[in-house]
């Protein structure tokens, strides 16, 4: 998957959006909300206690939140956020082998939110920032190459993250949302087929996510 062709059409959603987007006064969020979205997720090549690199492709993620907004900036929410990665190619000592398996991570953060408003510019657009933690349950699916031992197992683990990105509302309780997401967890540990035990680097997620937020 190409990121400047993901960037091009999530801003392409946003556009169409925008277009059709009735004036609303620029006010902060207040009260219960519910959001949702997804997007590409860009990971890091993931290195191992064995010795062995694990490449991956770049992957999709899906989200859901219930939030409450106290009406000064500020808003908190309780987030599901799932993602999913095909292993490309696992190295060791310089030596690159087709892999395959796949990993996935189901995470539940407490994130709180920050949002911009500039009435004097627009009372379409508000940028965001944000920060979260929680737990993440990692997956590793049948994770493999040929000569390689078979990886499978899960690990519940510490996770963060932050947020930025930009709100544009459709009318006092619709808003289109994109941004950016940075996600880590602490080192998970697996088993292999053996027996043997490893941990692996943090994962490093780089995201691009197109959602929609709706307030009652």
């Amino acid at each position: 998957m190409n990121m400047k062709r993901v960037v091009t059409a999530l801003l392409s959603g946003v556009a169409f959006f925008g277009i059709f987007a009735p004036s609303a006064q620029a006010q902060f969020a207040e009260g219960l909300y519910v959001q949702a979205g997804g997007g590409a997720s860009f990971p890091n090549r993931i290195g191992t206690s064995l010795g062995t690199a694990i490449n991956l492709n770049t992957g999709y993620t899906a989200f859901g939140a219930i939030g409450y907004g106290i009406n000064n900036g500020f808003r908190i929410e309780g987030e599901f956020a799932y993602s999913s990665f095909d292993v490309s190619s696992l190295v060791f000592q310089g030596n690159t082998s087709a892999g395959r398996g796949d990993i996935d991570t189901y995470s539940g953060l407490v994130n709180i939110y920050y949002d911009l408003l500039f009435p004097e510019i627009t009372d379409i657009v508000s940028p965001y920032i944000g920060a979260g933690a929680g737990v993440s349950s990692i997956s590793a699916n049948n994770i493999t190459a040929p000569g390689f031992t078979t990886v499978n197992g899960s690990s519940t683990v510490f996770a963060y993250q932050f947020k930025a990105g930009l709100g544009f509302r459709l009318g006092s309780s619709a808003t289109i949302l994109l941004g950016y997401r940075y996600f880590a967890t602490a080192a998970p540990g697996f088993t292999d087929n053996l027996g043997t035990s490893l941990t692996t680097d943090s994962p490093n997620i780089h995201n691009v996510e197109l959602g929609f937020r709706f307030s009652f």
